[in-house]
């Protein structure tokens, strides 16, 4: 997909290829912390491999931001700006004999592993795709989203 052939002015308008940087609010999941270690000796933040906003160079934390964005209405005032939570790890779904799947953690078994951060990547990125208001509130833990969602080819 091409970027706009004109610069959006309304935030609502933006297709992914107009967007040229990501920032994230949160903390040591979205940093990334452990996703490449194998032992705790190579433990630190793995930015880049984050599944919300990996390559991003700056991931400060905040407690209860988002919601607190979300219901106050700041960002539903302008056209130029919004903040649009994306609720597919509100009802994900675990693996079905209970049993922790190794390979989706860090060796901290809190933190997610590269590939655990691969796989939560494809729902964050269908989910974003979603119109507002009918965003899913599940993901299926055990595999990806596939095949990854393409956002709509809508000319403009």
């Amino acid at each position: 997909m091409a970027p706009s052939k004109v610069k959006p002015t309304n935030a609502h308008s933006v297709r992914p290829a107009d967007i040229n940087l990501v920032m994230a609010m949160g903390d040591s999941l979205t940093a990334g912390m452990g996703a490449a270690s194998y032992n705790f000796s190579d433990w630190g933040e793995f930015r880049g491999l984050s599944f919300g906003a990996g390559g991003d160079k700056v991931v400060v934390a905040y407690q209860q931001v988002v919601k607190e964005i979300e219901q106050n209405g700041t960002f539903d005032s302008t056209e130029d700006f919004t903040v649009v939570t994306q609720p597919f790890y509100t009802n994900a779904t675990l693996p079905a004999n209970e049993t922790v799947y190794r390979k989706f953690w860090a060796p901290d078994c809190y933190h997610y592993s590269q590939y655990g951060h691969a796989l939560i990547s494809s729902w964050f990125w269908q989910n974003m795709l979603q119109p507002v208001g009918s965003k899913l509130a599940t993901a299926n833990l055990n595999s990806p989203s596939l095949p990854l969602a393409c956002p709509d080819a809508v000319k403009n």
